[in-house]
């Protein structure tokens, strides 16, 4: 049976047929479908503009038509506590301070589907075009929520907002929180706004502006397949991996073009927040066939926590800087990353503050262009089997280094100008070939 609150809902039946204009919230907690050139428009209250709750079932009936949802007080598309909603040829626009565009929360099998849809979202806030969340727990145990998105393109506006944020949030109980991301097109404009961002719950908030094109955390996964995502604001990372989160992404493009925005950031804020450590404690990143560029900040940055990122056929650049590694003002030591390499084209020197580690492993005919600039009271040990490191000035390997493959240092720039050689130096052991 539909829900019908005090006027405030549309009432609908069982297996019901939602089609035609609708100025208040419709929420169904049965199955039903819905018609091609349905529009939902909400202006008041904190509904959702289309819901699905308590097992009810939402499916695009067959035909042509835009479906148009617009929510400018609330979130405009949710599946709550084991809700089911799949939508094609879609717009959904949410125009209020903190409103979310999509949004599963909370169950077991509590999914949204959308297909070839625009979301936009243009508050302020926290503003999420899609978000996946197992709440606060709220009696939920064993929480199963997922979101996947196919041919669709996402916009945000506003400040402090993300395109794709997935959080597993704070919670003891087993949960699973993933989003799929497939040929769809994420643009963040507003500053400190990631395109995609996985973190978790324990964290504490962030600077004042936090934007991202996407965002995992909290033991959130995010799976990205073709498409891209692209930040324009200044400090907006491309892509946000917090408190244990995953992003695993194949033939993507990730570009920062905003000052200070890191094409990848890996954080984790928990200890920051005095948090248990319920979920992972290593943010994990891999890309295949993929493009990572930021280009007024470095490619992957380090603030705080242990990351491991893993590339594979994949290009990536920084405006001068390929890692920090715990470097800024902001940042908190101790910091590690283990990087690893494969056919991959890295540019970009690599930087790290005191307290910090850095393992970076070159394989199977990758190319390094770029230095290592390390604090000698970090640790940076270096693997090159069999790739090339093309060096252009002084570097310092305060750790081991291996090297079975290729080591050219370029000096003509430093020679032009100083009449000296670069220089390499070696902290700890040196073993050339296998």
């Amino acid at each position: 049976m539909a829900i019908l609150l005090a006027g405030l809902f549309s009432s609908l039946p069982s297996f019901a047929q939602i089609s035609g204009t609708h100025t208040t919230p419709v929420v169904v907690s049965t199955p039903a479908t819905i018609d091609p050139g349905t529009m939902i428009t909400v202006t008041s209250g904190t509904t959702p503009a289309l819901q699905a709750i308590t097992g009810g079932q939402i499916v695009t009936a067959p035909g042509t038509g835009v479906i148009t949802i617009t929510s400018s007080t609330s979130i405009g598309v949710q599946a709550f506590r084991d809700g089911s909603i799949t939508l094609n040829n879609s717009s959904i626009t949410t125009t209020g301070s903190g409103g979310w565009g999509l949004n599963a929360n909370q169950g077991v099998g509590t999914t949204i589907t959308v297909t070839n849809s625009e979301i936009i979202t243009t508050g302020a806030d926290n503003a999420r075009a899609v978000r996946a969340d197992a709440g606060a727990g709220g009696g939920i145990t064993n929480d199963d929520i997922s979101i996947k998105l196919v041919d669709d393109k996402i916009t945000t506006i506003g400040t402090n907002s993300a395109g794709i944020d997935a959080d597993g949030r704070a919670v003891a109980d087993p949960t699973t929180v993933t989003i799929t991301a497939m040929d769809t097109e994420i643009i963040t404009t507003g500053a400190t706004t990631p395109s995609l961002e996985a973190a978790n719950a324990f964290s504490v908030a962030a600077a004042a502006n936090e934007k991202k094109t996407v965002r995992a955390q909290n033991g959130a996964q995010v799976t990205l397949s073709g498409g891209s995502a692209t930040t324009m604001g200044a400090g907006a990372p491309g892509v946000w991996i917090d408190a244990g989160g995953l992003v695993k992404a194949q033939n993507y493009t990730v570009m920062a073009e905003g000052e200070g925005s890191p094409a990848l950031q890996l954080v984790d804020r928990r200890s920051a927040s005095g948090a248990t450590t319920e979920r992972p404690p290593t943010q994990n990143a891999s890309f295949t066939n993929s493009k990572l560029t930021s280009m007024q900040g470095p490619a992957i940055s380090i603030p705080s926590g242990t990351a491991i990122v893993s590339l594979t056929g994949s290009s990536v650049s920084g405006n001068g800087v390929l890692l920090d590694v715990a470097t800024s003002p902001f940042a908190t030591a101790p910091s590690a990353i283990n990087l690893t390499a494969n056919s991959s084209t890295l540019t970009g020197d690599v930087q790290t503050a005191a307290g910090t580690s850095a393992n970076i492993i070159l394989e199977n005919g990758t190319t390094l262009t770029g230095n290592i600039l390390a604090d000698p009271a970090s640790t940076v040990n270096v693997s090159i089997d069999p790739s090339t490191w093309i060096m252009t000035d002084d570097s310092d390997v305060t750790g081991d280094f291996t090297l079975d493959g290729n080591l050219v240092v370029n000096s003509v720039a430093k020679f032009a100008s100083t009449g000296q050689a670069s220089v390499l130096t070696i902290g700890g052991n040196l073993t050339i070939g296998s």
